[in-house]
């Protein structure tokens, strides 16, 4: 392929927003979700299918620091149809996400005082690899914002990164009246949900 037609993966396509603002990715009595999920892009959905309308965000989870997302809760009962392990469910709500279960799936959520008592080496552990991970966030989401091409800054030889090199986020739009069995989403609309096996970049 000739330079010309070569495309700019450091840029970003038309319709698609790098690093949104929290408020706008999830539902205001959400907005804690952050804390364990890095929003890295939003994406006009009429772009992927004209009849869609809104925004679709992909998401970065925070744990574990190996392994996929999810495991370190599944013994706990926190698990429902839609979000378990290597799975996370959303419904849409005004183009913002709600969490189509309980909280507490992310093993360093606050209320999980009965894990983190059960298991204080792995909260340290995660502790430490959350804060490397939201230094290495911030720094990426302040270099797009300063010079508008995006790029990994956690390298020691940063160049250039495309956003194929994310980990695979997959959404996909639920049929409308599918109601799963203990869950929050109920409405009658589309639910998105994100599968994000952990593979590494």
């Amino acid at each position: 392929m000739s330079q010309e037609h070569t495309p700019d993966f450091t840029q970003l396509p038309a319709g698609a927003v790098a690093f949104p603002e929290a408020s706008e990715v999830f539902v205001a009595d959400q907005q804690e979700l952050a804390r364990h999920l890095h929003p890295l892009l939003s994406v006009d959905a009429s772009r992927i299918n004209p009849q869609w309308s809104g925004h679709l965000h992909l998401l970065s989870p925070l744990e574990p620091d190996e392994g996929l997302v999810g495991e370190l809760t599944e013994d706990w009962f926190l698990h429902s149809d839609l979000v378990k392990t290597n799975w996370i469910g959303f419904k849409l709500e005004d183009g913002r996400y709600r969490l189509c279960g309980d909280p507490r799936y992310f093993f360093l959520h606050p209320d999980n005082t009965q894990l983190h008592e059960a298991e204080p080496r792995q909260v340290k552990k995660l502790q430490a690899y959350y804060a490397e991970q939201q230094a290495s966030f911030e720094a990426t989401r302040q270099h797009y914002r300063e010079h508008g091409h995006l790029v990994r800054t956690d390298w020691e030889d940063a160049g250039r990164w495309s956003l194929s090199s994310l980990w695979a986020v997959t959404s996909m739009v639920a049929p409308t009246g599918w109601k799963p069995w203990n869950s929050p989403c109920t409405s009658s609309k589309p639910m998105t949900t994100a599968v994000t096996p952990r593979s590494g970049p």
